[in-house]
């Protein structure tokens, strides 16, 4: 059970900074020379159609900052609108505030100024969408998403954007559409009862086609002509990648996809022609070769040159043909084979880059180049590069891209993407509500987070109709929000549409005085949930929590809220110093379940993300928490065989081998929380339970902060239980009696199984086992190394330590790291 919690701030508002994947930065010298290649326009070949909620973002911070590989062309995939699966069909709704229609705004409003093609996913295996729009009839799969396009273009258009889609490029061989001339004239067809003149009709969607490269010269032939009406395809992506041919009695592959099987590859897995080549003196030299020397069978030459020969039908002009490359990495534990992944140096430094991945660019499209395709092909018009893999760029071949382990931080706070957490108990009354709501969703427009979590209360609390769920939206004269419901149809209306989480405490919805707990529901709200003899019990200072799920149940379903505006329920379950009842992590994973339970009962709730606010070092808590059903059989990472002991009770009792919540259905597998907000920080220093000391050192009873870089490492050694903060006065150990002494000590500061560590002993580590530590002496656990000599120390603030258990694959994004920006001026305790 945890121990009960720490004074927090007062409620000033803070931000939260969203939990991303964790980033690497360029070594100085990478940095600095990452500006010496001159940047190459590339497309960019962009797999992904679900995932977590900042990934459109990482997209829109690439195409609109200064990178080595800019890209001039997005090519974003495109899904089934009406796929089963929530975070892939929420992503391609025809609305301005779905996910991929919304990054294409952002796009235009941070001044991208390239093209964007669309790949529908259809798989091989009928490729068939459940997504039918009413009134409209299909004889073809394909068809589909040109009209989703030509819809998609429309609502654009409207949203004063100059981005529009431009092409929609069929993947050949993974969805089975056959890349024959019978198809492509089906797509002319199509196209021109969108488009009567094509591409001399405004608004005209263009066909791409991507296939082998085996398929190269063919596929450039069919680009050939001075419209639309005299070609057959307007882009043809030809993949250079993943590529078996056979010379003499050796097969050479030039990626080997891990599990492929292919006989006798050389060179043999993992020595591919890129890891080979990569440490080559000219690792571009040595994988482009020559296109006329058979021998030089793992290069490039070798594969693209047998096909594209005197007498394939290579077309002169190759402007509208793409190379593909892929970034793959599969050696690396990322992608599916060891493709140009694999290089990640320096510019200039032994090793493949970005500099070598140009020049091998280069000898494809360059007249003036040595080893130039273009004398080859006897082409005037040069083909253009197309990357695949944006994901797995290596680390030195990317500038700021936010959200992956290859790249180096963001420069700017809107790149980085965080989640503002408003946590502020401002004025009850109705005007300085509205005044305050209006106020951010100017700011939400100017720089719109990741996720907004909004504090809110109960109306009967706040003593006006601001909050009333049941109320129509109303607007002031000069269109600013006049209550909550108005305050949410203008959120839902913002150009970049903010996913909004309400949040609420226990004061929020606060139990009652007197009367019935819970408090009855008001007339005309949605009725209180109904548990029958069957309830789950809440702790005293939740009784409430009935009443205030009925409040947001009854807004949901109000029809001057935007469906999918309110994203979700964050909960601090904080609870009352005098708290009677249910306590600690029994009553954090009561008051969790029965929101678990109550939101499955109505389809308008079923949808909403659950998260809850906890203190950093409930690492066991939030990683169970946070797992997915259901978690059977050997335990994974160290995490126990089920759920966790907090949850064992509402099991079901007749089963024994029960894996599911008694509530939930098989095949409900989603996790408990949604989220669990970790809050790195707790007020009132320099009290003695304070967590402040990993951002702040002490000066007599003053706060000082830290540079950025000391409280970024203090914050590790933190999280990984090791001592960090420095003691007052000078300790001794002696091995014999396990007992440290103090000098001047502040040990009334620790808690139980703090970390302690002594500058005279490097390396020794001692845990705190005395319930309410205290001077002079504490007994403790750990190293035996003597300190006879008086020295000085270092402690933990909080025992935790996130390594152990590890968190398990797949968790890492539902926890999320709190940063308070906050300055109690009064307290002398200023954050960030």
């Amino acid at each position: 059970m945890s121990k009960p919690r720490r004074r927090r701030p007062s409620r000033l508002g803070f931000g939260v900074i969203e939990a991303l994947e964790s980033r690497r930065p360029l070594a100085a010298d990478a940095a600095a020379s990452l500006a010496a290649p001159e940047s190459m326009p590339v497309a960019m070949w962009i797999e992904r159609d679900n995932g977590d909620a900042s990934f459109y973002q990482h997209v829109v911070s690439y195409a609109t900052s200064q990178q080595p590989l800019a890209a001039n062309k997005l090519l974003l995939r495109l899904a089934d609108p009406a796929s089963p699966d929530p975070s892939i069909s929420s992503n391609f709704q025809l609305s301005a505030s779905s996910g991929l229609i919304a990054a294409l705004i952002q796009l235009g409003q941070k001044g991208y100024t390239g093209q964007v093609s669309l790949i529908p996913d259809f798989t091989s295996n009928g490729h068939v969408w459940d997504w039918t729009p009413s009134g409209v009839t299909f004889t073809a799969e394909w068809q589909k998403a040109y009209y989703w396009a030509d819809q998609a273009n429309a609502i654009l258009a409207g949203q004063a954007t100059h981005v529009r889609i431009g092409e929609v490029t069929i993947e050949a061989q993974a969805s089975g559409i056959p890349a024959d001339e019978d198809t492509l004239h089906a797509i002319r067809a199509y196209q021109q009862g969108l488009w009567p003149a094509l591409d001399a009709s405004a608004g005209f969607v263009a066909s791409g086609l991507a296939h082998a490269y085996t398929n190269l010269a063919q596929m450039a032939g069919w680009t050939i002509g001075a419209s639309a009406a005299d070609r057959l395809l307007d882009a043809a992506y030809c993949e250079s990648y993943n590529m078996t041919e056979t010379f003499g009695n050796t097969t050479y592959v030039d990626a080997y996809a891990a599990g492929a099987a292919v006989v006798n590859p050389s060179p043999t897995a993992p020595d591919t022609i890129y890891t080979l080549s990569r440490n080559a003196a000219d690792p571009a030299a040595a994988i482009v070769g020559m296109p006329t020397v058979d021998a030089a069978g793992s290069t490039f030459g070798y594969f693209v040159g047998k096909h594209t020969s005197a007498g394939s039908g290579m077309p002169t002009d190759l402007s509208r043909t793409y190379l593909i490359f892929s970034a793959e990495k599969s050696s690396a534990g990322n992608g599916l084979i060891d493709a140009f992944g694999t290089w990640d140096a320096p510019v200039g430094a032994p090793g493949g880059g970005v500099d070598d991945f140009m020049r091998v660019a280069d000898a494809f499209t360059d007249p003036s180049a040595s080893s130039s395709f273009m004398s080859f092909w006897g082409a005037t018009e040069a083909p253009n590069i197309c990357v695949f893999q944006f994901e797995f760029l290596p680390a030195t071949w990317t500038v700021g891209l936010p959200g992956s382990a290859d790249t180096a931080a963001p420069s700017t706070l809107d790149d980085f993407h965080f989640t503002l957490w408003d946590y502020r108990e401002c004025s009850t009354d109705a005007t300085s509500l509205a005044k305050y709501h209006s106020w951010l969703l100017t700011y939400l427009a100017a720089h719109p987070p990741g996720k907004l979590i909004l504090y809110v209360t109960d109306p009967a609390t706040a003593q006006n109709s601001f909050y009333d769920p049941n109320a129509a939206a109303t607007f002031a004269a000069d269109g600013t929000p006049t209550n909550f419901v108005g305050f949410l149809k203008r959120a839902a209306a913002l150009a970049t549409q903010v996913p909004l989480e309400i949040l609420i405490d226990r004061s929020s919805f606060p139990r009652p005085t007197t009367g019935p707990v819970p408090t009855p529901a008001p007339q005309g709200w949605a009725p209180l949930v109904d548990e029958g003899s069957d309830p789950i019990a809440l702790p005293d200072d939740w009784a409430n929590l009935p009443y205030a799920f009925s409040w947001l149940s009854t807004l949901v379903a109000n029809s001057d809220v935007p469906a999918g505006t309110i994203s979700g329920l964050t909960i601090d379950p904080e609870l009352d110093n005098k708290a009677t009842g249910l306590t600690g992590d029994y009553a954090y994973e009561n008051v969790a379940c029965w929101i678990d339970r109550a939101k499955r009962l109505s389809t308008k709730t079923a949808g909403l993300d659950l998260g809850m606010a906890l203190e950093v070092d409930s690492s066991y808590f939030a990683k169970v928490n946070t797992m997915t059903f259901p978690v059977v059989g050997t335990p994974t990472n160290g995490m126990p065989a089920f759920i966790g002991s907090w949850i064992d009770g509402f099991l079901d009792k007749t089963d024994p081998n029960a894996v599911f919540p008694r509530w939930r259905q098989p095949g409900d597998m989603g996790p408990i929380l949604s989220m669990a907000y970790m809050e790195t920080y707790v007020g009132g220093a320099p009290d003695a339970f304070s967590y402040f000391r990993w951002m702040n050192t002490l000066s007599g009873s003053t706060a000082v902060p830290q540079t950025a870089t000391e409280a970024a490492a203090d914050l590790q050694r933190s999280l990984l239980d090791r001592p960090y903060a420095a003691g007052t006065g000078t300790i001794t150990f002696d091995p014999s009696l396990m007992t440290i002494t103090g000098t001047g000590t502040n040990f009334n500061q620790l808690v139980q199984y703090d970390s302690i560590s002594a500058t005279a002993a490097p390396g020794a580590v001692w845990k705190v086992q005395n319930d309410k530590p205290a001077n002079p002496t504490l007994t403790v656990t750990g190293s035996t190394t003597l300190v006879s000599t008086p020295s000085n120390w270092e402690f933990t603030e909080l025992p935790m330590n996130w390594q152990a258990p590890a968190v398990p694959a797949g968790v890492e994004n539902r926890i999320c790291f709190v940063f308070s920006a906050e300055h109690d001026v009064a307290g002398g305790l200023p954050f960030f």
